[in-house]
């Protein structure tokens, strides 16, 4: 039947050992099993394995890639912690979920691959990875918004994400295109038209000034007294504009008064001189 499992520790602090091959036999791998193996470099086959425990590959200063066996689906916290040469991790199909701390510490990982089967990714799962620039994932932005992602992956988040990845031994990254963005429209308000008022002729009314002289002090009234006396009545025409009437009346009215001034004097005059 072969091997089926490996217990936890088996390899665990192996100076030595750079590179291992898991047949396809083993289904189990307990924890800690790789763990500060600093000079490992390369692992191989695994695809029978359905869970990293915790610890696999913590420590592991010299392991630069990897990629999981066709079965895993779940790896379990500080799977990789502190594998500071990590550069780039490649997930399968099936894979579920990522546990919390998972690859917390790897300062130079640049580029992570996951499936359509992720569903979760856990606490400070790629926490102090300040290299990671890129993620490519098999699914659509639609998918990815549906991971649970919990706190503290800002690396992850900040990175681009690839959408539709092919995950093939020779992808093929098809960056999800950048939406258009059509800008709004704000409609021209139309000022309305300024109505101006309409203006009302001006009704010109008929003027009449009567001007009388000071009443008589003596019975017989002097002929220059008669002609001081002077009635001046206006009546503008009708059928004369407004314009011309408001022109007419004042000067009418200044004629009268000077008139009436003229009469007034020589009255006073002739009186002086009978009373002499």
């Amino acid at each position: 039947m072969g091997l089926e499992t490996i217990r936890g520790c088996a390899f665990g602090g192996c100076e030595k050992l750079e590179t291992i091959t898991i047949p396809d036999s083993v289904t189990k791998f307990e924890h800690d099993i790789f763990n500060s193996c600093h000079v490992l470099k390369e692992v191989k086959g695994g695809n029978g394995i359905k869970k990293i425990y915790s610890g696999t590959f913590s420590g592991c200063t010299s392991l630069t890639s990897l990629k999981l066996g066709n079965s895993v689906e779940e790896i379990e916290f500080s799977a990789f912690l502190d594998c500071t040469n990590l550069k780039s991790f490649t997930s399968n199909k099936v894979l579920k979920k990522i546990e919390d701390g998972a690859f917390r510490n790897c300062t130079s990982l640049e580029t992570v691959t996951l499936g359509l089967g992720i569903k979760e990714i856990g606490q400070g799962a790629f926490s102090n990875c300040p290299n990671l620039k890129t993620v490519h994932y098999e699914g659509t932005y639609g998918n990815w918004i549906g991971i649970k992602i919990w706190l503290s992956n800002e690396a992850l988040e900040n990175a681009q994400i690839v959408y539709n990845a092919d995950i093939s031994p020779n992808p093929t990254m098809t960056p999800m295109p950048t939406p258009k963005v059509t800008p709004k429209v704000t409609p021209k308000v139309t000022p309305k038209p300024t109505v101006k008022p309409t203006e009302q002729p001006t009704a010109t009314a008929t003027s009449t000034a009567i001007l009388t002289p000071p009443p008589k002090t003596d019975a017989v009234t002097s002929s220059a007294e008669q002609s001081a006396t002077a009635t001046v009545q206006t009546t503008p025409d009708a059928n004369i504009d407004n314009k011309t009437n408001t022109n007419k009346i004042p000067l009418i009215i200044i004629i009268g008064t000077v008139v009436i001034s003229a009469g007034v004097i020589i009255a006073i005059i002739v009186r002086k001189n009978k009373t002499q």
